[in-house]
C-alpha cells in the first residue's frame, strides 16, 4: 500500500541520515533526499540493503578505493558514485 511505501521511504531516509560518520551522513542523506521519490521499489530495496553496510565500506566503494561486492554492483552504486564526484 501507499502507506507501507511511505513508511519504507522514511526508514531508508532515517538510515541514510543517521550514520555515525558525518561524511556518510551528508553523502548518503543528500543523495537519498534528492532521489528517493524517483526510485522504484527494487531500487529502494537496493538502497536499503546498502545502508545496512558499514560507513567505512560504503565510503571506500563510492570513492573507488575498493570494488563493491557483486551484490552492490548495481544502479544505486553507480548513481551514488556519480553523485559523489
Amino acid at each position: 500500500t501507499d502507506k507501507n511505501l511511505e513508511n519504507f521511504k522514511k526508514k531508508i531516509l532515517y538510515k541514510a541520515t543517521n550514520r555515525g560518520w558525518k561524511e556518510t551522513d551528508i553523502l548518503l542523506g543528500e543523495f537519498t533526499k534528492k532521489n528517493i521519490e524517483s526510485f522504484s521499489i527494487d531500487e529502494l530495496k537496493m538502497l536499503d540493503n546498502l545502508l545496512d553496510e558499514a560507513d567505512a565500506e560504503i565510503f571506500e566503494w563510492v570513492t573507488n578505493k575498493k570494488n563493491p561486492p557483486k551484490i552492490f554492483d548495481n544502479k544505486i552504486m553507480r548513481m551514488l558514485k556519480q553523485y559523489a564526484e
